[in-house]
C-alpha cells in the first residue's frame, strides 16, 4: 500500500464539527470531502467491517468524481476508507497515550 497523502481541513471561522479532508496525490489531488455517517459491522466471526458515507464539498477542474471509472471509483473508495482507519487508529492511539500517565518500560 502507498503512502496516503492528504491534509485535515478545519475552518476557524466555521462552526466545524467535522474536519474536511483534502486529497494531494496525483491521482485525486485537490479533492475535499468529509465523512459523514461511520459505523462498525460486526459479523458472526467478530470481524467487524467499517462503513462509511462521505460527502465530496469540492474537486478540481480536471477531475470529474460522478465520471470515474468503476476501477478509479473502487480506488478512490478504498483510498478514504484506508485515511477514515489511519485517522481512528492515530486518534485512538493519542486517546490511549493520554489516559496512561505510567512510566513507560522503555
Amino acid at each position: 500500500m502507498s503512502q496516503l497523502q492528504y491534509d485535515v481541513l478545519f475552518d476557524e471561522n466555521v462552526d466545524e464539527k467535522i474536519a474536511r479532508i483534502k486529497l494531494t496525490d496525483d491521482k485525486f489531488g485537490g479533492i475535499i470531502y468529509r465523512y459523514d455517517v461511520v459505523s462498525f459491522k460486526e459479523d458472526r466471526n467478530d470481524e467487524a467491517t467499517l462503513k462509511f458515507d462521505y460527502e465530496i464539498i469540492e474537486s478540481p477542474e480536471n477531475v470529474d468524481v460522478d465520471a470515474l471509472t468503476e476501477e478509479d471509483h473502487s480506488e478512490f473508495e478504498t483510498t478514504i476508507g484506508n485515511i477514515l482507519v489511519e485517522i481512528i487508529t492515530e486518534a485512538t492511539s493519542s486517546e490511549n497515550r493520554a489516559d496512561d500517565t505510567g512510566k513507560s518500560d522503555l
